[in-house]
């Protein structure tokens, strides 16, 4: 059976996401580019989160939930700000609050694959050709 193979659909998911995550934060790059505001982020990890994830590296899926930490901390903190009310990057408060709840949830259920315990075995097992 290949790697590919035995890689379960939610940790593809997983990866998808990651993938799709950093697709996106080159497009906001391009277009900081024609906005002269350029910022460098660590978006660009996301690729080698996917391509790690894809091959069930260790390391990659620690970065990973690394950063769903980071959301899972900030997003929070986000929701409760915009609940008193504060405009953030001129979207009122309640917008984003209410906008933070399903990428919480999206946060929480990722890190939730990536710790289960038949997921974490794949990324824990000897892999053919390794060491």
């Amino acid at each position: 059976m290949s790697e590919s193979a035995k890689i379960p659909t939610a940790l593809r998911v997983v990866a998808y996401i990651h993938l799709v995550m950093g697709i996106l934060c080159v497009i906001q790059f391009i277009v900081q580019l024609f906005h002269s505001a350029i910022t460098l982020s660590l978006g660009i990890l996301y690729f080698p989160i996917a391509y790690g994830l894809f091959n069930l590296r260790n390391g990659w899926r620690v970065c990973a939930m690394v950063f769903l930490w980071f959301g899972l901390i900030l997003l929070p903190i986000i929701f409760v700000v915009g609940l008193f009310g504060t405009n953030v990057a001129r979207i009122p408060g309640w917008v984003v609050s209410v906008e933070t709840i399903p990428f919480f949830l999206i946060f929480l259920w990722q890190y939730r694959v990536l710790v289960r315990p038949d997921v974490r075995r794949l990324f824990l097992e000897p892999r053919p050709g390794s060491g």
